[in-house]
């Protein structure tokens, strides 16, 4: 499929007015952007599974190359298609909720629901939390909740918001407060492909080669950015039909209040870098003009990797960004959002969206993943976004387990050096070496994430040289050997004490695997999209096995919380000693400008092989962490001289005089 260029200017943001179909007392309007197309006819159905529908319309097209047409009665939970230019039928793109055919090519039909009824059942407010307090956990929202077998009778969403009944940790809530995390960023939650094409490995004329199981379980190939993914809802399927009523809605309205309710930010992965190609989709089948950027020689540009790349430029696809913000904010109550490959937005757009989601809701939370087309965390930094910051984690892991190993390691990626690892300690700011950001608040440090192999799986092949397990040794290789765990403790430190946001990601407190099965042995997936499956579903069961990591991440977050200067200490208040040594560290930071009750010593060890030794002055010090344990609270005093062992840490406090 290809396209020319558009050649007619475009229309303004202002002048597209409302897309969509919207319910006033005068009836039902239908409105839909298609300036190149010469015919859109309205497909009405009063029930789901009717084959012909209950009445059709012709629409008008107006100078801005929208067509409408009203329709003289409220069709509240009527649903709708499109008929564009003989070819169809389509949802329409600005869908509230979808009733879909699940099966590839998913086939959807919308479903007319009142969006100011929406709206009046979530209260706005402002945000709670800056970003630099943020404890981030990053979930997605089926993996915390398949193996519990009290919540498996439940939809996912509901799931969420049960509250159990007896006093052990069952909900997932209750495991984010057993760690300390004030915020979840959910994996994408916008109605997405799940099917792809089935599986053709050998058929050169295949749409599937690569994926085996022919699903996408993260979400990230989003088909309708306006509406919530039914799949984790309850179900309400007549026939062929899925989700055919709104459930998804409330219920995702609901997960979003209990977060609120229990003093959690709410933040939502959003993909606006591109749009799904496997489903019978109005963007992609006839708006491609409109939509998506396009080659000199007609071909559609692909720098996302996923097929197409929505050009940001084109009025259209910022109308229905902003728009699906909107939503986001005004439907369902979230109050952050990260930008799947933000480096293919346009800057402009940046600007557009921190203006329309303060107006909307003061203190919404903006972090890119600077990356995609182009890298550019420095610029969102000036344009005051947060952005996920990859030199941390490589710097602190590693790029690859077998060939570039990182400083838990005692080794250098390719860009790193003593001076590069102080400025990732100190937030990896633009003024020292190595540096991407303004001010440390723009930095979002993480260890793993979705993507990759998480940290625990990394150290677990980087130890044995190769990533493959007999498939019978499960039990002795899921627990971290003793020095793999004091690479994790060692890596968790540098993490919560760099100032800054700070991410983890599900499981990643006691070193959950991820395990594939394969018919003589066992590897460990650094790519699991296409597994929804036991690969990617956390077993609570494991924590015990790695219980000392869990608690020791635990203290460290509690320390975090309890100290200002550790989350976000000026520039001018860290500096690093001990040079002796590259793999010595020790940090110091003065909690005078944050009005932190303390100062602090923090001393790092990343060598294999020697002690550590701090000399003391002005004692005595409290000792909060050491290779052991790690709290909030004073563990034990040092006076002198502290020692550190090798690949571990510790954190003195002392208050200010």
């Amino acid at each position: 499929m290809s396209f020319e260029k558009a050649s007619a200017a475009s229309p303004s943001l202002k002048a597209l007015g409302k897309l969509g179909c919207h319910l006033s007392k005068s009836g039902t309007t239908f409105r839909l952007f298609a300036p190149e197309v010469l015919h859109v006819e309205l497909l009405l159905y009063r029930q789901i599974d009717q084959d012909k529908p209950t009445d059709t319309f012709e629409l008008h097209k107006d100078g801005q190359g929208v067509w409408a047409t009203m329709v003289s009665e409220q069709l509240q939970g009527w649903y709708y298609e499109y008929i564009v230019d003989g070819e169809g039928p389509f949802a329409d793109p600005y869908s509230l909720h979808v009733a879909s055919i699940e099966a590839y090519p998913m086939r959807a039909r919308t479903l007319i629901i009142d969006e100011l009824d929406l709206i009046q059942r979530m209260p706005a407010r402002e945000v709670q939390q800056k970003v630099e307090d943020l404890m981030i956990l990053e979930v997605h929202a089926k993996d915390m909740v398949a193996r519990n077998q009290e919540l498996s009778s439940m939809s996912i969403y509901k799931a969420w918001t049960h509250t159990t009944t007896t006093t052990e940790l069952k909900g997932p809530f209750d495991h984010i407060h057993d760690l300390g995390a004030n915020a979840v960023e959910f994996l994408p939650l916008a109605k997405s492909v799940y099917h792809e094409p089935p599986y053709q490995p050998n058929n050169p004329t295949s749409k599937n080669d690569w994926n085996p199981t022919a699903v996408n379980h993260w979400g990230y190939m989003t088909s309708y950015f306006c509406a919530p993914e039914t799949r984790y809802a309850t179900p309400s399927d007549v026939n062929n039909w899925h989700a055919t009523k709104p459930h998804a809605v409330f219920e995702l309205q609901d997960l979003v209040l209990s977060c609120r309710e229990k003093e959690i930010t709410p933040i939502l992965d959003v993909v606006f870098n591109h749009s799904s190609m496997y489903d019978q989709n109005l963007l992609t089948s006839i708006l491609g003009k409109e939509y998506f950027r396009i080659a000199k020689d007609g071909s559609w540009l692909n720098r996302s990797m996923t097929g197409n790349e929505l050009d940001t430029n084109k009025v259209a696809v910022r109308h229905l960004i902003l728009e699906s913000l909107r939503i986001w904010i005004e439907v369902y109550g979230f109050e952050g959002f990260r930008f799947d490959l933000a480096g293919l937005l346009d800057p402009d757009l940046w600007t557009e969206i921190k203006e329309l989601v303060d107006a909307l809701q003061p203190g919404t939370i903006l972090i890119a993943e600077p990356w995609g087309g182009t890298y550019r965390p420095h610029q969102f930094s000036l344009a005051g976004w947060a952005s996920w910051n990859d030199r941390f984690r490589n710097g602190i892991k590693g790029i690859d387990p077998i060939h570039q190993q990182g400083a838990i390691f005692q080794q250098w990626v390719p860009d790193g050096s003593r001076a590069t690892l102080e400025n990732w300690l100190r937030g990896t700011l633009v003024r020292y070496e190595g540096g991407l950001f303004e001010r440390s608040i723009h930095s979002v440090n993480y260890l793993e994430s979705h993507d990759g192999h998480t940290l625990g799986d990394f150290i677990r092949i980087a130890h044995r040289g190769e990533n493959s397990f007999d498939s019978t040794q499960h039990d002795d290789w899921i627990p971290l050997s003793t020095h793999a765990l004091k690479q994790m403790k060692l890596a968790h430190l540098a993490l919560l004490t760099t100032p800054g946001c700070v991410m983890l990601h599900q499981g990643q407190s006691f070193a959950h695997p991820k395990i594939v099965e394969e018919s003589t042995s066992t590897r460990l997936d650094h790519d699991a999209y296409n597994k929804d499956n036991e690969t990617s579903w956390i077993d609570w069961s494991l924590q015990e096995l790695n219980m000392d990591l869990h608690q020791y991440t635990k203290g460290l977050i509690g320390l975090r919380h309890s100290s200002n200067a550790l989350r976000s200490a000026i520039d001018s208040e860290i500096c690093f000693d001990h040079f002796d040594n590259p793999w010595h560290l020790v940090k110091i930071v003065w909690g005078a400008s944050t009005l932190d009750l303390f100062h602090y010593i923090i001393g790092f060890n990343f060598d294999p092989h020697s002690t550590l030794q701090i000399d003391l002055q002005r004692g005595p010090w409290e000792c909060v962490v050491d290779h052991q344990h790690a709290s909030p609270s004073m563990l034990y005093t040092v006076d002198h001289q502290v020692s550190v062992p090798p690949v571990s840490g510790i954190v003195l406090r002392k208050l200010r005089q």
